[in-house]
């Protein structure tokens, strides 16, 4: 799927499109009664999340993960102990871009609890 998007949209964010179809899934499941088991959801969402995964998997050329935060949490407490530690300056970039993605995560899933909060989505 990440061919045929990538083949039709050219340029530099060709990956804002993989976004579409979790887009779409979030909005159709959002919607389905409560009855709906969760046997149906989750397949759906996890091909959504797989797509997202494969095609934000760099940041200026290093690997990462946007599905989950652990990796990139050691990635970044690596290249700041190497920037510190090893006096190695090349890993400055490496360890602000990693320690940026880790609060981002963070940020987002305090956003995202207390969203759920407000709209009463317990």
């Amino acid at each position: 799927m990440l061919k045929a998007i990538h083949k039709y949209v050219k340029g530099y964010y060709w990956r804002v499109f993989c976004l579409f179809p979790i887009l779409a899934i979030c909005l159709i499941v959002v919607f389905l009664p409560r009855s709906v088991p969760n046997y149906y959801i989750v397949p759906a969402i996890a091909f959504g999340l797989a797509i997202q995964n494969a095609s934000f998997s760099k940041i200026e050329g290093m690997g990462y993960n946007n599905a989950f935060t652990t990796g990139n949490l050691k990635k970044s407490v690596v290249a700041w102990s190497a920037f510190f530690f090893g006096e190695d300056k090349s890993q400055h970039t490496a360890a602000v871009n990693y320690m940026l993605l880790v609060i981002s995560f963070g940020i987002g899933a305090i956003v995202s609890a207390f969203l759920q909060k407000f709209l009463i989505l317990s």
